[in-house]
C-alpha cells in the first residue's frame, strides 16, 4: 500500500511538472510570436519611411514604386504570421490569441493591397495626391503602432500587455483605417 502511495505521489509530481512546463512554453511561444509580429510591422514601417524620404527628395514616382516593393513584400508576410510554430515534440500548438487574429483581419489583410495600389499608381511616373496621402497615412499608422508596441521592455511584456496595446491602437485608429481601405 505504501508503494502505491509513493508511486501515485511521484506520478502526481511528474504530471504537475509537465503541466507547468507546457504552460511556461506556451507563454514563451506567445511572446516570441508577438515579438516577431511587432518587429515585422517595424520593418514595413521602415521601408515606407525610406520610400517617402527618397520620394520627397527626388519626386521620382517610378523610384518610389521600386522602393515600395520591399514594403509590399514585408507587408504581404504579415498576414501569414504566426507561422512555423513548433510546440513541444508530440504536442500541437494551439493559440488562444484571438485579439492577434482580429488585428490581422482589421488591418494586416488590407495593408499589402493598399501598398500595391500605391505602387501601381507610381509605376507610371506620376503619383496622385490620393495615393501619396494613403502612403503617408499607412506610414503614420504603422509608426504609431510601433511606438505603442515597442514601448517599454519588449522582453518583459507578456501577451496580455500586447493585447491591451493592440486593442487601444485599433480602437483609436479604426476610423482612419477604414478611410485608408476605401
Amino acid at each position: 500500500m505504501i508503494k502505491w502511495k509513493w508511486a501515485c505521489g511521484i506520478l502526481a509530481i511528474l504530471v504537475a511538472s509537465l503541466a507547468f512546463l507546457l504552460v511556461a512554453q506556451h507563454r514563451q511561444v506567445e511572446k516570441a510570436v508577438i515579438k516577431d509580429y511587432v518587429l515585422q510591422h517595424a520593418s514595413v514601417e521602415q521601408a515606407l519611411q525610406i520610400g517617402i524620404e527618397e520620394y520627397k527628395e527626388s519626386q521620382n514616382a517610378e523610384a518610389l514604386a521600386d522602393d515600395l516593393i520591399i514594403a509590399y513584400g514585408a507587408a504581404d508576410g504579415l498576414y501569414g504570421l504566426p507561422n512555423d510554430l513548433k510546440a513541444a515534440p508530440g504536442f500541437v500548438y494551439f493559440s488562444n490569441m484571438e485579439f492577434f487574429y482580429k488585428v490581422q483581419d482589421q488591418f494586416d489583410f488590407y495593408l499589402p493591397i493598399g501598398i500595391r495600389e500605391i505602387m501601381d499608381d507610381a509605376k507610371d511616373g506620376v503619383l496622385t495626391e490620393k495615393s501619396y496621402a494613403k502612403l503617408i497615412g499607412y506610414h503614420q499608422l504603422l509608426e504609431e503602432f510601433n511606438q505603442l508596441a515597442l514601448s517599454g521592455n519588449i522582453d518583459k511584456k507578456n501577451a496580455k500587455d500586447y493585447e491591451e496595446d493592440f486593442e487601444a491602437f485599433y480602437a483609436a485608429n479604426e476610423e482612419k483605417m477604414t478611410e485608408l481601405i476605401n
